[in-house]
């Protein structure tokens, strides 16, 4: 599996060549929510491999219980712009899947299909309850 750590601005299309940078660590301010995703694909598939995976998702973190894991959805766009007085700062502009969702996974679980990108949202909002430091948040 490959896993890659994006800014919350990047979308994950199913579909991508993910060329961003990744990250490897991040600030915020005391009372300052935090958003980033982890982004994943299976690409090793065999004919026997099946073609959904379920895996369990966990965070072991002093933050822990500030820490909220959300997968990323993808919903149906059409119309992804008008045809007449557009210009060609738009992502894309072909109709398709595209992420936008945030969804709860129950019981820690989360589907994998094979070769399609999939996106983990994760949150950490201390609501100003944790001191300033460094911690480590391992998914």
């Amino acid at each position: 599996m490959k896993t890659l750590l994006l800014s919350s601005l990047v979308k994950v299309f199913k579909d991508s060549d993910l060329n961003f940078n990744e990250f490897t660590n991040a600030t915020c301010l005391k009372n300052e929510r935090f958003s980033y995703q982890i982004a994943y694909v299976y690409d090793k598939l065999a004919d026997r491999d099946a073609c959904k995976f379920d895996f369990k998702v966990s965070v072991d973190s002093p933050l822990k219980d500030y820490v909220k894991i959300r997968f990323v959805g993808n919903v149906p766009v059409e119309l992804t712009h008008y045809h007449h007085g557009h210009d060609d700062a738009y992502l894309r502009k072909r109709p398709g899947l595209f992420p936008d969702s945030l969804l709860e996974i129950k019981s820690g679980e989360i589907e994998i299909i094979p070769k399609l990108w999939h996106s983990l949202w994760i949150t950490v909002d201390t609501k100003g309850e944790m001191p300033a430091g460094n911690y480590n948040i391992d998914v």
